[in-house]
């Protein structure tokens, strides 16, 4: 039945996998769908925004009473466009520059409210807060270099941190971008391992809980999701480390990298939340053809995990359309993604049907 959903539920036994560090024991393409019991299918509608506007992936934010998304496009002059996806318009909001004030490499973060949304520069380490015209509200800079970041009910909290002074996972900051305090530990503790290589490793994606105060990240690379509780002391809710990312020495540079191929793993490819769950865009593919196409082959999936804010896993989606990023809207009925069949198109599907209450 086209546009609508068939759901059906697989009961399998199963344990959770915590702190694992071999995968000797486990049937790797089993991990981690075999820790949610309820699975659904789900079946995309195409809508009507023309295939030009999308030349490659990107993360992407829905407002769905205006319904636009606001998305990454790091292929093109504009950075980061707003496009309409019931009346196919596309605004462009940011613009590449090469000047030392301009955009050079802005990345989406997150949405703060239905008129404002922040970006990140990584070359000019500052966090960038937009309205919905692309104009900049305000800015807060950095003095550390990371990958990721979001902002916090008290400041900011990043990941990724290129300091071989900070032996931690994540760090946190004031409003004014001052550091705070550090913690949680990388899941692999050799001495011998570069922290600049532990960044490259786990570099992911990072999702904020505004009314729990709580964080979750997940990782490119393997199977790692770690879910956090802010506040004067922050701790670990929940863990999952089912598959750890494989180091390699780098060829050209003293530092260890990711080994690509038979020994390593494509992870959560992209990470959206509401107020109620995370869903989490997972691959578990093996990047076995070491070429752009290569790459997209191994990160498009059709597989969708959904998390509640207790770290508990919830069901899985088995999508009809291999997909690359998502949105979702906040009562949890409609997801967007932009998926591939013989180009790039914009999916809507309904999860109207979807059991979340009673998991």
């Amino acid at each position: 039945m086209n546009n609508t959903i068939q759901s059906f539920k697989i009961f399998i036994s199963f344990f959770l996998l915590f702190l694992c560090t071999s995968c000797e024991t486990k049937n790797v393409k089993d991990i981690p769908f075999n820790q949610f019991k309820d699975v659904y299918q789900v079946y995309g509608k195409k809508l009507n925004v023309d295939t030009y506007k999308f030349n490659t992936y990107g993360k992407m934010l829905l407002f769905e009473k205006e319904e636009y998304i606001i998305r990454e496009n790091f292929k093109s002059e504009s950075l980061i466009d707003k496009i309409y996806y019931t009346k196919d318009s596309l605004v462009s909001l940011v613009k590449f520059g090469q000047g030392p004030n301009e955009n050079l490499s802005s990345r989406i973060i997150q949405k703060h409210s239905d008129t404002c949304f922040s970006i990140f520069d990584r070359k000019r380490k500052t966090i960038f807060f937009k309205d919905i015209s692309g104009n900049t509200l305000f800015e807060s800079k950095f003095s550390e270099l990371f990958f990721s970041a979001i902002q916090t009910n008290d400041g900011y909290l990043a990941t990724g941190i290129f300091d071989k002074q900070n032996k931690h996972r994540y760090i946190l900051y004031d409003q004014k971008g001052n550091k705070i305090q550090s913690f949680g530990y990388y899941p692999q503790e050799e001495e011998e391992i570069d922290i600049t290589s532990k960044n490259l490793a786990y570099q992911g994606s990072l999702v904020y809980n505004k009314t729990l105060n709580r964080f979750l990240s997940t990782t490119n690379n393997g199977c790692v999701l770690e879910l956090y509780q802010l506040g004067e002391k922050p701790y670990l809710i929940q863990g999952y480390y089912d598959i750890l990312p494989v180091y390699a020495p780098h060829k050209t540079k003293k530092i260890d990298g990711v080994r690509y191929g038979d020994d390593n793993q494509c992870g959560y490819i992209d990470l959206y939340a509401t107020e109620q769950y995370v869903y989490g865009l997972y691959s578990g593919k093996k990047l076995e053809n070491r070429t752009t196409q290569g790459l997209v082959d191994a990160i498009q999936t059709n597989h969708i995990l959904i998390y509640d804010w207790n770290g508990n896993c919830v069901c899985r989606l088995v999508t009809d359309k291999p997909l690359f990023n998502i949105c979702v809207s906040q009562d949890n009925q409609e997801l967007i993604a932009l998926g591939w069949e013989d180009d790039y198109y914009l999916y809507s599907f309904d999860l109207s049907e979807v059991n979340l209450s009673n998991n």
